[in-house]
């Protein structure tokens, strides 16, 4: 049954379209990115993005927060007896999504709080002694979206936060919203196209505790891709690190897709470095400055955070 699904035509086309109609990229036009110093350095000399494996997350439970809450309360789900293989289908792509994906984690990013968030200080940004990156998010909101765009390997989606407790709920509102898209019929290639709308999700949605941090996360999920046959032709799996303390990381170039539509270059996304609030915010400023210097971004303004370090 599940074979057949997967040849349906343009299976996953139509899937990363109703995606999109779901408006999971729907967050501000500035996102922010909580890093080292060194981590900086290193994105600009690259000229690359690094995506972490869901399987290093500080956290390696985020996407069964959501996905074993909706498994185990399956008959929960609406449209679950006129879609009897859809826990099925959830169980046999589940690990696929669990061990091939990858997410870079931006916040959303306001100039109402244009020095950043204390807490995203302390936790990512090497203590407040590293900086945040704000980068214009425009070509992935909803109204700049296109057919084209959505065939890119890699989309971003907000996070959700809610309790375990109400991760059906969640499901429910999903499966309520793709109901009312007028190309949703019944089928197997709806089945399918459920089933991953509910996978996708499971890498964005933490526990409400972590509200505060509005989160946006871009994936790779390579599970996905692969189970369609799908492969991005400048993919690269980098791994760093022998044995048990191995890490994986996707590689996304930072340059011009213009298949796609998209310019991911330095020049065009970033508008401007925020400093830390740590001891050394001079020294660090200057860093960054030639850091900036030395990859042709000196128009980016670079900015230091004033709020009390305690």
């Amino acid at each position: 049954m599940l074979t057949e699904v997967f040849q349906q035509p343009d299976s996953f086309g139509s899937y990363q379209r109703i995606s999109n109609a779901l408006g999971i990229a729907d967050y501000s036009s500035r996102i922010v990115h909580y890093t080292s110093l060194e981590k900086l350095e290193k994105i600009l000399t690259s000229r690359s993005l690094w995506f972490g494996s869901t399987t290093q997350l500080n956290d390696t439970t985020e996407c069964s927060h959501f996905l074993d809450h909706v498994l185990d309360n399956s008959h929960r789900l609406l449209g679950s007896v006129e879609i009897p293989f859809l826990e099925d289908i959830i169980q046999q792509l589940g690990p696929e999504i669990r061990n091939e994906t990858f997410v870079s984690s931006w916040c959303e990013y306001f100039e109402a709080e244009k020095h950043g968030k204390l807490s995203m200080w302390r936790a990512y940004a090497d203590t407040g002694r590293g900086v945040a990156v704000v980068v214009d998010s425009s070509q992935f909101l909803p109204s700049a979206l296109t057919p084209q765009k959505t065939s890119f390997p890699v989309w971003s989606s907000k996070v959700d936060y809610v309790q375990s407790n109400r991760a059906v709920d969640l499901a429910n509102d999903m499966i309520r919203r793709l109901s009312n898209l007028p190309d949703l019929q019944s089928s197997p290639s709806e089945m399918l196209t459920l089933a991953m709308a509910l996978l996708a999700k499971a890498p964005c949605v933490k526990h409400d505790g972590f509200f505060e941090e509005e989160e946006i996360r871009f994936l790779y999920m390579r599970g996905m891709l692969g189970i369609f046959g799908s492969a991005y032709s400048d993919e690269v799996i980098q791994a760093v690190g022998v044995g048990p303390d191995q890490k994986r990381f996707f590689v996304m170039p930072l340059k011009e897709f213009p298949d796609h539509g998209f310019d991911f270059r330095p020049q065009t996304l970033l508008k401007k470095v925020i400093v830390g609030p740590a001891d050394g915010k001079t020294q660090t400023a200057e860093i960054v400055q030639r850091l900036l210097m030395a990859s042709n971004l000196n128009h980016v303004p670079i900015q230091v955070c004033d709020i009390p370090l305690r």
